[in-house]
């Protein structure tokens, strides 16, 4: 994964591969959250799957980015309580 760093103890470790499998989930978990709680349909990128993908229409109005806005800091905030039980609908 690091190559240059390998056995110096240096930057991330290799995730195992089932949280390798996790990981590669989030987007996925996090723009199902934005969808199910707040209508805003996003999609993680093809070859960046934690990376979210936002392509707004140019006739966006204020209202409509407020609301994107809130379903944002909604998500980051319970990203940040770790709430996972409501991130995934539980």
């Amino acid at each position: 994964m690091y190559p240059h760093y390998e056995g110096r103890g240096i930057g991330p470790a290799p995730l195992p591969d089932a949280g390798r499998e996790q990981a590669n989930l989030f987007g996925y978990i996090a723009a199902g959250y934005l969808l199910r709680t707040h209508s805003l349909r996003i999609f993680p990128t093809a070859s960046a799957v934690n990376t979210l993908r936002f392509e707004p229409s140019i006739h966006l109005t204020d209202t409509e980015i407020d609301h994107v806005a809130t379903a944002l800091r909604d998500l980051c905030t319970v990203l940040r309580a770790q709430d996972g039980m409501r991130l995934l609908g539980a």
